[in-house]
């Protein structure tokens, strides 16, 4: 993932830890996403309107 803003965001699970990094401004990072198919929705803790859901599909 690639933060191509000012400030840092972080991609969090908003349940469970499945998931949570920080992103630093202008900065990358990655991580490994679950291996469990399903919808993982997540936010942005810095600032909790930024939602999403990351979609794990199976072979």
């Amino acid at each position: 993932m690639t933060n191509k803003d000012s400030v840092e965001h972080t991609v969090t699970a908003d349940s469970g830890n499945a998931f949570d990094v920080t992103i630093p401004a202008g900065g990358t990072a990655s991580f490994k996403a679950p291996t469990t198919a399903g919808s993982y929705p997540f936010h942005c803790t810095v600032h909790p309107f930024m939602k999403a859901t990351l979609v794990v599909s199976g072979s």
